[in-house]
Formats: C-alpha cells, structure tokens, sequence
C-alpha cells in the first residue's frame, strides 16, 4: 500500500500526492533539501536556526502551497515527496483563508498540527 495526501483549501481538494518509488536522483535531492534546510528557514516574519522536523514541514508546506499556486509540478512533486518522507503518517495539508490571513495544519492520522 502505498502513502498518499491531499492538500485542500478552504474544503476544497486542489492536489492529492500518490506516492510513487523515488528514484536515487530524487532521494538525494530530498537529502540535500533537507541539509541546506539545517541552515535554517523563514516562518512567516521569523527566521528559524537549526529547525526541527516539524519545523521544516511547516516550511516545506509553505512551499508545496506556493508551488501549486504556481502550477510549478516539478517542485510540488518534490515538495510533496519531502512531506511524506519526513511525515509518512500526513494524511491532509490543510488551508483555511481568512482575509489576508491564512492557516495551514498538517494532519495526520495521529492528530493535527496547526501552522
């Protein structure tokens, strides 16, 4: 059985990632994906040093939504292989807008995590 997730905004389904075998050229990119994030990321206005794996989940996240707004299949594949590597019980990425405001929660089928 293979891992799989939607992303939805406000309720609606704009994305559902099938994982698929990664080929070693993708598994290596997704490792240094992951070291170069070591370095740290921007959440929001805040920058985060050495972030730890929920951390950049959020950040990756941010990225597959972007990614899709962008119709940019390239990284929304390899964002969406990030997610479910470092997350392979994530069963949802899950936006709500507000206005200009915007929340994002990971879910997964232990519990939800809100961004």
């Amino acid at each position: 059985m293979s891992n799989s997730f939607i992303v939805t905004i406000d309720s609606k389904v704009i994305h559902q990632y099938e994982e698929t075998r990664n080929p070693a050229r993708l598994r290596r990119y997704l490792d240094e994906l992951d070291l170069h994030m070591e370095e740290g990321v921007q959440l929001g206005e805040i920058f985060v040093n050495n972030p730890d794996t929920f951390q950049k989940q959020q950040y990756i996240a941010m990225l597959l939504i972007q990614a899709l707004d962008e119709n940019n299949s390239n990284n929304v594949n390899v964002y969406s292989a990030y997610l479910l590597r470092s997350g392979p019980d994530l069963s949802e990425v899950n936006v709500s807008l507000q206005g200009d405001m915007c929340s994002l929660k990971l879910i997964t089928s232990t519990h939800n995590k809100e961004i």
